[in-house]
């Protein structure tokens, strides 16, 4: 979303609203850093998540920095975020829903996820434990209401 289109998407997930009867989320881009990335620090932008329902995070979490995975470090790496999400969701006081989780099955996608394009072999075991982590941990929050895979 540009920040110039914030009160026209503010007023329109509020009109949406009054004709769907459903749940309307809004999707908020993190970076490894867990830095949200598409002008959560706008105003306009912060009234828009005030108004729908929950907050869809797509999550490119960088949790490992080698290709020797281990479950402590990425454990660890996702402990830095939680708070992060803690965060966001008091703050707006609404709860979270992953809408992408960007470990595919390549070497090396739990030191990069958000390259989709670069293929080095595949390794459907980094991208099981990068998902077996992630659910172990974020999983029991009050804040977690699930994921898109």
């Amino acid at each position: 979303m540009y920040v110039e289109y914030d009160g026209l998407f503010r007023d329109t997930v509020l009109y949406a609203k009054t004709l769907y009867k459903g749940f309307v989320p809004l999707a908020i881009t993190q970076d490894y850093t867990g830095t949200c990335v598409n002008g959560t620090d706008n105003d306009l932008f912060k009234e828009t998540l005030m108004t729908v329902d929950w907050i869809e995070i797509n999550a490119y979490y960088e949790l490992s920095e080698s290709y020797e995975l281990s479950y402590s470090e990425i454990a660890g790496s996702l402990d830095d975020i939680i708070p992060v999400l803690e965060n966001i969701s008091s703050y707006y006081g609404k709860d979270i829903v992953f809408g992408e989780i960007g470990y595919r099955s390549n070497n090396g996608t739990l030191m990069k996820p958000w390259e989709y394009t670069s293929v080095r072999g595949q390794d459907y075991s980094e991208q099981l434990l990068g998902h077996k982590v992630f659910f172990e941990k974020i999983y029991g929050y009050t804040w977690f209401r699930g994921t898109f895979l």
